[in-house]
């Protein structure tokens, strides 16, 4: 027996698509979004209170968004977090196989 690690599944470019979610474009996208907003919160050493406030939600709907429960949240309000951190997004198209790429500004 080899001691060599074996991946259970190869993922080529999205996770959420290689396991068979239709809605992966969108779980990609929202899956971007709270990674920069996670990125902004260390970065400004807030904590979830903090961030909270600076959002204009309640400190649950932040702790139910930083634990990843992407479906409670649309693209927009994510987006409008973002903003209200300081930290602008563009939405760009690159090609129908993959339609949408967020990113910082």
């Amino acid at each position: 027996m080899s001691d060599a690690f074996e991946p259970a599944l190869e993922v080529k470019d999205s996770l959420f698509r290689t396991l068979g979610f239709e809605d992966s474009d969108e779980l990609d996208a929202k899956g971007e979004l709270l990674v920069r907003i996670h990125r902004v919160m260390r970065t400004r050493g807030l904590n979830q209170s903090q961030l909270a406030s600076v959002i204009g939600m309640d400190r649950s709907e932040v702790s139910k968004l930083l634990r990843g429960d992407l479906g409670r949240f649309s693209i927009e309000r994510m987006m409008k977090a973002l903003r209200d951190l300081g930290a602008p997004v563009r939405i760009s198209w690159i090609d129908e196989a993959s339609p949408v790429v967020v990113s910082g500004i």
